[in-house]
């Protein structure tokens, strides 16, 4: 278990600096607009995937007491 945790924490850490440095050398080379447009647009496109994958929602009917 405890390997399995460090293994997640390791990538999470490296996840973590190898983003920082893409965003850092976006804006290095073009500015802000693309790194706030890509994370205002991340959660529409989230959105629209739970949508397609998950299909449509429906209503869970309530037992009969």
């Amino acid at each position: 278990m405890g390997s399995a945790v460090g293994v997640t924490l390791m990538a999470a850490s490296l996840g973590g600096a190898i983003f920082t440095f893409a965003v850092g050398q976006v804006v290095d080379r073009v500015g802000y607009a693309p790194v706030f447009w890509t994370a205002g647009s991340l959660a529409m496109i989230a959105c629209l995937a739970l949508f397609f994958w998950l299909g449509p929602v429906r209503r869970i009917p309530e037992p009969a007491y």
